[in-house]
C-alpha cells in the first residue's frame, strides 16, 4: 500500500440538486491510490431545474415573465408595439439583474471551494479534480480567478463552462496538467446552460460540444482510445494524432447529464486509467485477460499457457512494448551484474508474468480491500510482481549483496 501522506489528493465537486452521493462511491475507488476529499455545498440543493436561469434566480425570473405579459395587457388589452417593447426591455433588464445576482451567488460558492482547496492541499502537490455539472463551473471559476490554485488532471462531466475557456493560459502558467472533458451528447442541461452565456461569464455548453481552443484541444469519438501512444519501434505501432493536445473532449453519444456519475463502473473503466495516464481499452483488456488466466488455472484448463503467452507478448500501451520486455527491463534494473549471470532471466520473467496476473485477479476479486485493490493499477501491480518474484527466487535486489537470500513473503496479496 502507498503511505497515506505520499498519495496525491483527488477533490470531487457535485452539481445542483445533489448531495453528491457519487462522491462517496468514487472515494472508495480512489482511496488505495489517492486521498479523496469531497467538497459539499447547499446553495443549489433545492433548485428545480438544472441551470435554467429560472432555477438560479427563480423570483427574479418569474417577475420578468410577468412583466413581459402583464404590462402590455394592463395598459392596452390589445397592446401595441411600444407596450410590448417596454415589456421586452423590462425582461432584458431583469435578465441582466438575474445574471448579476446569480454570478454573485456562484462566486460565493467558488470562494468556498478556494478556501477548501487551500485548507486541504496547502503547499502540497497539485490535486486532481473530478467535477460534475455546476461543480465544473465552480472548479473552472476558481482556476481562472485564483492564481494560487493549481491542479494535476481535471475530469469534467456534464460541463457547463464556456467552450472557449482559457485552458491554454492556465497551462502556460503551469497551473494545469491535463483536462478530460466527458461529453454526453444527450445532455440537455449543458445545452440549456448556453442560454446563460450572455448573463453569467464563463457559462456555456462545453459538456455537449466540447472545449474549442486548437491546438490545445482534441475530440475523441472513441473514449477507449484516449492517451494511447507508443514509440515508433513498439510492436503495436499505435500513434495518437491528438497527443500534443492536453484538453481531451471525450464523446459518449448515448449518455445524458447524470449518467456518467451514477455508478462506479464508469470511474473504474475511465477515471482511474485517466488519472494513471494509461489508455482505458488496453487496460480493460489486460485486466480481463488476467482474470481469464486465474479462471484457467483454477479449472486446470490447458489454455492457460496460451493466455499467458498472449499476456506477455502484447503491448498494453502503458508497457511501451510487449509486457515481457517491460518486465525484463524492470528485473535487470533491480539486479546486480553477478546476479544476472547466475540466474535465468527468462525464467524469472515467466514467474513474474504469473505473479502479475495473480495480483491483478486478486485485486479485482478483493477490490474492497486496499491491500489488494492497489494492484488494480497495472504499473503498481507490475512492481509488486517483480518484487515478489525476486524474493521467491532468492534473488537479491540491486541495493543488496549478490548472494542468495532466504525466501520471504512479499505481503502484497499474491
Amino acid at each position: 500500500m502507498f503511505p497515506e501522506e505520499s498519495k496525491p489528493y483527488v477533490l470531487t465537486i457535485h452539481g445542483i440538486r445533489s448531495r453528491g452521493e457519487w462522491q462517496e462511491r468514487s472515494a472508495a475507488l480512489f482511496k488505495p491510490y489517492y486521498r479523496p476529499r469531497e467538497f459539499k455545498y447547499d446553495e443549489y440543493l433545492h433548485a428545480t431545474l438544472s441551470f435554467v436561469w429560472l432555477a438560479l434566480q427563480p423570483l427574479v425570473g418569474i417577475l420578468g415573465l410577468l412583466l413581459v405579459f402583464a404590462i402590455p395587457l394592463l395598459w392596452h388589452p390589445f397592446g401595441n408595439v411600444w407596450d410590448w417593447l417596454l415589456g421586452v426591455i423590462s425582461l432584458a433588464l431583469l435578465w441582466t439583474l438575474s445574471g448579476l445576482l446569480a454570478s454573485r451567488r456562484l462566486n460565493r460558492v467558488a470562494a468556498k471551494f478556494a478556501t477548501f482547496w487551500g485548507q486541504t492541499v496547502g503547499f502540497g502537490v497539485p490535486p486532481h479534480i473530478v467535477a460534475h455539472s455546476l461543480g465544473t463551473f465552480i472548479a473552472g471559476s476558481c482556476l481562472a480567478k485564483f492564481e494560487s490554485i493549481r491542479a494535476g488532471i481535471v475530469i469534467f462531466n456534464g460541463c457547463v463552462l464556456n467552450r472557449h475557456f482559457p485552458w491554454g493560459d492556465l497551462r502556460n502558467a503551469f497551473r494545469i496538467r491535463q483536462v478530460r472533458n466527458e461529453i454526453a451528447r444527450k445532455d440537455w442541461v449543458s445545452r440549456v446552460a448556453y442560454l446563460l452565456h450572455g448573463s453569467i461569464p464563463k457559462m456555456g455548453h462545453a459538456g455537449v460540444l466540447g472545449f474549442h481552443a486548437p491546438p490545445h484541444t482534441y475530440t475523441w469519438n472513441d473514449p477507449h482510445r484516449v492517451y494511447w501512444y507508443c514509440e515508433k519501434d513498439c510492436a503495436c505501432g499505435i500513434k495518437n494524432e491528438g497527443l500534443t493536445a492536453f484538453v481531451h473532449n471525450v464523446v459518449y453519444p448515448e449518455l445524458g447529464h447524470n449518467d456518467i456519475s451514477l455508478g462506479p463502473a464508469h470511474a473504474i473503466a475511465f477515471w482511474l486509467p485517466a488519472l494513471w495516464g494509461i489508455p482505458s481499452l488496453p487496460y480493460i483488456q489486460f485486466r480481463e485477460l488476467c482474470i481469464e488466466c486465474r479462471k484457467a488455472e483454477r479449472e486446470h484448463l490447458p489454455i492457460l499457457s496460451e493466455l499467458e503467452a498472449k499476456l506477455r507478448k502484447t503491448c498494453w500501451g502503458w508497457t511501451e512494448g510487449p509486457l515481457e520486455a517491460r518486465l525484463r527491463r524492470q528485473i535487470k534494473s533491480r539486479l546486480k551484474q553477478s546476479a544476472l549471470e547466475e540466474f535465468d532471466i527468462g525464467q524469472i520473467v515467466s514467474l513474474a508474468v504469473r505473479n502479475l496476473w495473480v495480483a491483478v485477479a486478486n485485486a479485482v476479486e478483493h477490490s474492497g480491500e486496499e491491500a489488494y485493490a492497489v494492484n488494480l493499477n497495472p504499473d503498481q501491480a507490475l512492481l509488486h510482481a517483480v518484487e515478489a518474484t525476486l524474493a521467491n527466487a532468492n534473488v537479491t535486489a540491486h541495493q543488496g549483496s549478490a548472494t542468495p537470500t532466504p525466501g520471504r513473503s512479499s505481503g502484497i496479496g499474491l
